[in-house]
């Protein structure tokens, strides 16, 4: 900026002082009005913008300590300099100027060398005001527009995490000699697990738990396509390999960002009492036997993960339920939980906890799995989504 950018204001009641003083500032190229007294200077300043007051101290009607005063204590005016002109003997008179808040005096036996070195000295402190409030207040739009935008984010992914909640089942099945026990909470807003029940026919029902790879809204829009898919090719069809080789060349072909998901799917024969399934990538299920009181492995050919090539083939086996046998499917965020020692949870600790208790039903047993995951975590943050789902024979 140049001088002439600047609008200054005197403010004296002797005509020829501000004459004098005028003439001079506008010498040294700056804009300049002038007011009689302090009531006109004010009312002058809420017409017009000033970069620098200088004014006299004993005026009629409104002096300069008044309108000093005032100027400190309005919004509008607080950061405007003011240079007060009094004797440089008037000690008491300077201090009380500096007290009020006057950026400098002038004294009247000035020469215009201290004249334009007071002036230049109170504008540039103006300018480097001017330059911190003006970079403050777009700190503060920075921010308020930030936390408008991440209030509208948090807002967007309350409503997907509905959306989302929305396509899991809002009830288990009411299947005759069955118990069913389910949950899934993403580590995030919104996750990429989830799980499904498929009424594939009257005696038979379809049990889907899967993982997308990744978190957070890319999982979640992947997993609703996927979930999708392999409902539209489940029901009605009782061969659970030949739904699920269908939904993966159909996830595969709609896949344009490189994800894949892994999917368990069994069927639950109520007549036959048997349980058949096929694997997807997916981590294998536990099986507890009541009877032995112990684990056995669920035979799976260990299929690939959905979405990552068009042609895959998967193997269906079938194992036979007896009263008290237990089905636990889960995704990772359960066994990869860590604790604050970076230790995680692992397969041995589930089997752990279910074989603790079996005893309780299926819903039950999933809150007991649940609390041991928590309590082992003891309060590290959740780095992946989870979910169960248990089955046990009554």
């Amino acid at each position: 900026m140049t001088n002439k950018d600047y609008t200054l204001l005197v403010v004296d009641d002797s005509a020829i002082i501000r004459d004098i003083l005028c003439f001079q500032i506008d010498e040294l190229g700056y804009q300049v009005d002038a007011a009689e007294h302090g009531a006109i200077a004010l009312e002058m300043m809420r017409q017009q913008q000033y970069d620098l007051v200088l004014s006299d101290i004993m005026m009629p009607e409104m002096d300069g300590y008044q309108m000093l005063e005032t100027l400190k204590n309005t919004d509008e005016f607080r950061h405007i300099p003011v240079i007060m002109i009094t004797d440089v003997n008037e000690i008491e008179s300077i201090a009380r100027c500096i007290e009020l808040g006057a950026e400098d005096y002038l004294p009247k036996n000035y020469n215009e060398v201290v004249l334009k070195a007071r002036i230049e000295a109170c504008l540039e402190k103006k300018r480097l005001r001017d330059v911190e409030i003006a970079y403050t207040q777009k700190l503060e739009e920075d921010f308020i527009a930030e936390k408008k935008e991440k209030e509208r984010m948090l807002q967007e992914l309350e409503i997907a995490r509905k959306i989302q909640d929305s396509l899991l089942p809002e009830k288990t099945p009411t299947i005759s000699g069955l118990e069913i026990g389910a949950i899934t909470f993403p580590a995030k807003e919104v996750g990429g697990d989830f799980y499904d029940f498929i009424q594939v026919d009257p005696d038979n029902t379809g049990f889907v738990i899967a993982d997308v790879s990744g978190k957070g809204v890319p999982a979640a829009i992947f997993m609703s396509l996927s979930r999708a898919i392999i409902r539209a090719n489940a029901v009605r069809n009782p061969n659970g390999a030949e739904a699920i080789v269908h939904a993966n060349k159909l996830i595969e072909e709609d896949s344009k960002t490189c994800m894949f998901v892994t999917v368990f799917y069994g069927i639950f024969e109520t007549a036959a009492k048997q349980f058949r399934y096929v694997n997807a990538g997916h981590n294998p299920p536990l099986f507890f036997r009541a009877e032995s009181a112990g684990f056995e492995s669920l035979k799976t050919a260990g299929g690939m993960a959905l979405g990552i090539i068009p042609e895959i083939e998967l193997t269906e086996n079938r194992v036979a339920l007896q009263s008290g046998d237990l089905i636990v499917m889960y995704t990772d965020g359960i066994t990869e939980a860590f604790n604050d020692k970076s230790e995680e949870f692992g397969e041995e600790r589930l089997m752990e906890v279910i074989r603790t208790n079996h005893q309780l039903s299926a819903p039950d047993l999933v809150k007991s799995i649940i609390d041991a995951v928590v309590s082992f975590a003891a309060g590290e943050p959740q780095t992946d989504d989870i979910t169960l789902i248990v089955l046990k024979m009554t």
